[in-house]
This record gives C-alpha cells, structure tokens and sequence, in this order.
C-alpha cells in the first residue's frame, strides 16, 4: 500500500500525470509561481494532526510513507522513511500545508517555550471565519499564543474591523488567524 503511494508521489513529482487542472502556473515575467505548498518537518505528526486537522479544519489529501534512494535523495538524508501528511483547505490544492514526520529515530527538538515571534520563525497565514472559536480550542489544548484575537489596524468609525491572532503549535511552527470584516467586540 505505501510502495503505490510512493510510486504515485513519485509519478506526480515526474509530471507523468496531472496533479490538478489548477495547478498553480508560474506568471509571465517570473521564475517562480506563487506557493504551492509549505511542508514542515514535525516532531510527532499525529499530533500535529490535532491541531491542523481537528482544530483547524484542515482536510487530509494525502497520507503516505517516503522511503528508498530517491526518497532520501530529495530530501538530503540516508536510509530514512518519512510519513507525509498534505492538509489543504476545502478542493484547492494550492497553498497546502505538509507535515513530514521522519520514522527512524532522531534527536528531540527542544519544545518552544516562548510565545514571542523571533528571526528564523516560520509563520503560517490563512483566513478564517471562526477567529474566537478557533482561539477557545487552542487555549484549551494549551498552545502556546502570542496574542488573542486583536484588532492589528484599526479605523475610526468602522462597525467591523479585521482581528488577528498568533500562536505556536507544538513545534514551534507559528499559526497567524485573521478573520475580516467582524462586529467589534468591546
């Protein structure tokens, strides 16, 4: 089961097939296209999870296992087996989240104790229509948060602003929420 899953990764990585008919296309007048996906290397995917799945709503599009020469040649390693995990949000493909896990085993990061932003920091950005629920699940589960749900530019005379929030996930990976057009809340 995860030989085929690799062997598809590997046809997908190849061009041999399609990956989407939407499939980002890199802008006339540019090298690059816009981001097609930002992977992250995890110290415990399942419990990563937890947290872009059951938390953030995140759908899984693809859960498999990299091993072999070719595998471990993209990625700078020997003899390693990763479990991949591509999340996306709703039917794009586009702007996805990958969660990479390497099964053998490897030095313990530190844990992230510090809730403040610091050079090196990654952060992820998306949209949300749901900033204060999303907010209650992360303080109940303990993440670490940099800042609640605030208005980042207010204007004067608005009824609605924008709020943002920041917060850390288990690996120290940052998570920006922003939610438009909201009802002020005092």
């Amino acid at each position: 089961m995860y030989r085929l899953g690799f062997l598809i990764f590997l046809l997908l990585m190849k061009g041999l097939f399609p990956v989407s008919a939407n499939e980002l296309k890199v802008p006339e007048g540019n090298i690059i296209s816009p981001m097609l996906r930002s992977t992250h290397f995890v110290s415990d995917i399942d419990e990563s999870l937890k947290l872009y799945r059951d938390i953030l709503g995140l759908d899984i599009r693809a859960d498999l296992i990299l091993e072999g020469d070719r595998a471990n040649k993209v990625l700078g390693t020997k003899g390693k087996k990763v479990r991949a995990v591509v999340l996306k949000s709703g039917d794009l493909y586009n702007g996805g989240v990958g969660l990479f896990q390497f099964l053998d085993k490897m030095p313990r990061k530190e844990m992230r104790v510090e809730a403040f932003a610091k050079p090196g920091d990654a952060v992820l950005v998306f949209i949300t229509t749901d900033i204060f629920g999303i907010y209650n699940q992360v303080k109940k589960h303990k993440y670490l948060i940099a800042s609640s749900p605030m208005i980042l530019f207010p204007k004067k005379g608005n009824a609605k602003e924008d709020y943002e929030m920041l917060f850390y996930d288990r690996d120290g990976i940052g998570v920006n929420l922003i939610q438009r057009s909201v009802d002020i809340i005092d």
